[in-house]
């Protein structure tokens, strides 16, 4: 089997939502605020894959925890909450 790791938002929807290892490894990341070039980066750094699919990745990703309400986006000047 492959590594899974988990999430679940009880707050707002009650979902678990899964993470493959590269999901994961973001989640981690995702912890402190992270601007989405870092995090391509890392990605990239990590694991072998091509700028493209990292930057292509990293924002899928994203995509789906924002939809999820399980991220939230700020402008990079903002003061943290």
């Amino acid at each position: 089997l492959a590594a899974a790791f988990f999430v679940y938002h009880w707050k707002k929807s009650g979902v678990y939502f899964g993470l493959n290892e590269v999901g994961a490894f973001l989640w981690r990341r995702l912890q402190q605020p992270a601007r989405v070039a870092a995090l391509e980066a890392a990605v990239l750094a990590e694991y072998a894959v091509t700028p493209e699919q990292s930057a292509a990745d990293v924002q899928a990703l994203l995509a789906d925890l924002l939809a999820h309400h399980l991220i939230e986006v700020r402008p990079a000047d903002a003061p943290p909450p």
